[in-house]
């Protein structure tokens, strides 16, 4: 099991259904992109695909999109008054 922790999640101007996610995984630095359903990130930790699969269901759990497919940054602040998240996949 990999501990995940969520710090910053925020929206990208002119890329609606994009969100820009930093943290941690395990005690390495993470950075990387949650658009739609699929999750691209930058670390040093490897993940393998399964844990890359349950990361992406936790973010999608965390930070729902809604019907028209956009993420609002006025939601995205209410979901990160809660912040940090910390899990483990």
């Amino acid at each position: 099991m990999t501990q995940i922790q969520i710090l910053k999640v925020k929206t990208i101007r002119n890329r609606h259904s994009t969100l820009e996610v930093s943290g941690y995984i395990g005690q390495n630095r993470f950075y990387g992109y949650l658009e739609g359903v699929c999750l691209t990130i930058s670390t040093p930790h490897p993940l393998n695909s399964k844990q890359v699969e349950n990361f992406e269901e936790k973010l999608q759990e965390l930070f729902p999109v809604s019907y028209d497919g956009k993420f609002k940054k006025k939601e995205i602040d209410l979901i990160m008054k809660d912040a940090p998240f910390i899990f483990s996949v």
